[in-house]
């Protein structure tokens, strides 16, 4: 078993690695908002992550290539995975190596349910977070979490999480759901 830490903050690679990711010419997601202080720190963290996945592929195929080498690799199983993602500024948070422990993000314990057919529910304690058609909205830019005309699906999402908190024993504390305003 080989278990790496990059790519992860603090996002800096090999200086050979770095120098091929400039911030400046980096593209960044779409909800990345046009604030400069998280322009600047988005590109810079970016182009240190794309360089660690870099020297990390770099680093990969060193280990296939002497599996090969050694008549191994038919015999070895390479299960390759992440155990989480960065925002990498969407939204404007960023998880970044300027200071040491400080995240720009949530603070707060949160919960949340993503389905096969698309959508994502997140809450805080007591208090609805976020609710997103991932199909076709997968920068998570329309929060529908408070629109009236999707609480039914914000009330199925919610029984659903309702279901693993109590399958799971947790004790977060979900929000009241809202009633259904009656046509007047």
């Amino acid at each position: 078993m080989l278990s790496v830490h990059p790519p992860h903050t603090p996002n800096l690679a090999p200086p050979e690695d770095m120098a091929r990711h400039n911030p400046g010419t980096l593209q960044l997601r779409p909800n990345v908002p046009p604030v400069p202080r998280i322009d600047e720190l988005a590109r810079r963290e970016l182009a240190g992550y794309y360089a660690q996945i870099e020297n990390l592929d770099r680093n990969v195929g060193r280990v296939l290539q002497r599996l090969r080498e050694r008549d191994l690799l038919d015999d070895t199983l390479v299960v390759f995975f992440s155990d989480h993602g960065d925002c990498m500024g969407s939204h404007g948070y960023i998880q970044h190596t300027q200071y040491k422990r400080l995240h720009d993000g949530l603070n707060l314990p949160w919960r949340g349910v993503v389905t096969k057919d698309g959508w994502k529910y997140v809450c805080i304690p007591n208090a609805p977070f976020g609710m997103w058609n991932l199909n076709e909205d997968p920068y998570e830019m329309a929060n529908l979490a408070f629109n009236q005309r999707f609480i039914h699906k914000r009330k199925e999402l919610q029984l659903r999480l309702q279901k693993w908190i109590e399958d799971t024993g947790d004790a977060f504390d979900l929000p009241p759901l809202p009633p259904e305003k009656t046509p007047s």
